[in-house]
């Protein structure tokens, strides 16, 4: 049963997201890309996901979320990520994605009309090239832009991978705050060696106070990043404490 349960899940996510495409083109003159149609098709695709996958969603002070534009920085380890945090954020959130999302199709033309950012991690031409489409976005749309600063998934039973700079320098350029979530039990739900994610299960999504750049420079994005990281870790090592 458990074996099914993940299977009609990944199927949804596939042919669901497929119809959630078509949907999101059917909209995308009601306002553009990112436009709010567009948005509430995506969030309730990801929470059907969740809800066919049996995973309960607990959320911690997401009214620490900024009302304005703002970096949003998460751990990573599981597939379940991206669902988790499409259902829980709120406004107009955008998502810098791997280049390998595009084979996809026809996930990633919908992800494309909605106007997340894809990045071909090996490339730095391609990460500065994602790094400034988000600060447009940031800048002129008074978007949520969210990063993965591991860039790929860790262990769930390993240490986290480095965080990496992109997410932190563009915070400081546009001068807008950083938004820390720590996730627990994605990997516990869908383990990242696993091709079908497990049936059941809970998952925090723990938002942190949120982190102001206001004033710093181009030489302070080093220890914002370490900050940041170090307050989602430490979050990470008691993850039961409200």
């Amino acid at each position: 049963m458990a074996f099914l349960r993940g299977l009609t899940g990944l199927l949804w996510a596939f042919f669901g997201g497929g119809m959630a495409t078509m949907l999101c083109f059917v909209a995308l003159p009601l306002g553009g890309r990112g436009n709010r149609y567009q948005l509430m098709i995506q969030r309730v695709w990801a929470k059907v996901t969740l809800w066919i996958f049996g995973i309960r969603l607990r959320i911690e002070h997401r009214d620490r979320l900024p009302k304005g534009s703002c970096i949003v920085v998460a751990n990573h380890c599981s597939n379940l990520d991206i669902f988790v945090l499409m259902s829980a954020l709120r406004g107009d959130v955008r998502f810098i994605a791997k280049m390998e999302l595009m084979a996809l199709v026809p996930i990633s033309l919908g992800m494309w009309s909605i106007g997340h950012i894809f990045v071909r991690r090996s490339s730095r031409r391609s990460g500065r090239s994602a790094v400034l489409q988000a600060e447009d976005q940031v800048r002129h749309s008074n978007a949520k832009v969210l990063f993965f600063p591991e860039g790929t998934r860790s262990l769930p039973d390993g240490p986290q991978l480095p965080w990496r700079m992109g997410a932190f320098a563009l915070a400081v350029a546009a001068q807008v705050p950083v938004q820390p979530i720590a996730v627990v039990g994605t990997a516990n739900c869908w383990p990242p060696n696993q091709l079908f994610p497990r049936a059941g299960g809970e998952v925090l999504l723990h938002f942190l106070p949120p982190v102001e750049t206001q004033g710093l420079a181009k030489g302070d994005r080093l220890q914002l990043k370490d900050q940041v990281a170090a307050c989602v870790t430490e979050r990470l090592k008691s993850p039961t404490q409200a």
